[in-house]
């Protein structure tokens, strides 16, 4: 429900969104370009551009150049070329990628190769990427030897506090103040603060 309404207020401010996640990919059987085709289609479903990402690709591919570099390249002509407002990617269920080939090793190293390129190519500070997950950054990169994933800001959501419970969502409960904040240590005694399942239990509470 966070990375709804985040998205839902990006929309409102005239920031372009894009949302996938990454569990319909599998992790079973995938290769590097059914990887980046899955990739690209989700984009071209999203994106209404006058050459698709996917075909742009394939035109790339076939002059023998890298994978990675044909990701990078979508993004900088396609991708960037057409859009002129600030994008965001919202990857959703990332510790996904610990579970694949070493290839999205490449892939999260190209990301990185994007934050840098802000320097030198202006239209990379229009994008953005949302990595949502358990997983922590240090724990993506499964080579070693290859530079850690430590661009970005990691962004840590803990539970509600019984002060925060009671102070921002009695209103909601639409009870007499004091049977309202009775209410409401019961719910976070049964929730421990879990955000979902406070405001769910709440709402249900409000409604009976």
């Amino acid at each position: 429900s966070l990375v709804i309404r985040v998205m839902e207020r990006l929309k409102q401010e005239g920031i372009k969104v894009i949302y996938f996640s990454l569990q319909p990919f599998g992790t079973t059987g995938v290769t590097l370009d059914n990887w980046y085709g899955s990739l690209l289609t989700e984009i071209d479903t999203q994106l209404e551009l006058p050459t698709t990402a996917l075909s742009f690709w394939d035109t790339q591919r076939q002059q023998n150049l890298t994978p990675t570099y044909c990701w990078g390249e979508v993004v900088r002509q396609i991708i960037l070329g057409h859009c002129s407002q600030p994008i965001v990617f919202f990857l959703d269920e990332i510790g996904i990628v610990q579970k694949l080939p070493a290839f999205t090793d490449d892939f999260l190293l190209s990301l990185r190769e994007f934050y840098n390129s802000r320097t030198t190519y202006p239209d990379f500070r229009r994008l953005t990427f949302c990595l949502i997950g358990t997983a922590t950054p240090a724990s993506l990169i499964k080579d070693r030897h290859l530079p850690p994933f430590n661009v970005g800001q990691r962004i840590v959501l803990a539970d509600f506090t019984e002060t925060e419970v009671t102070s921002s969502l009695v209103d909601g409960l639409q009870h007499k103040a004091t049977a309202a904040l009775t209410l409401l240590q019961r719910v976070w005694h049964w929730t421990n603060g879990h955000p979902y399942l406070t405001q769910k239990l709440c709402e249900a509470v409000a409604n009976d």
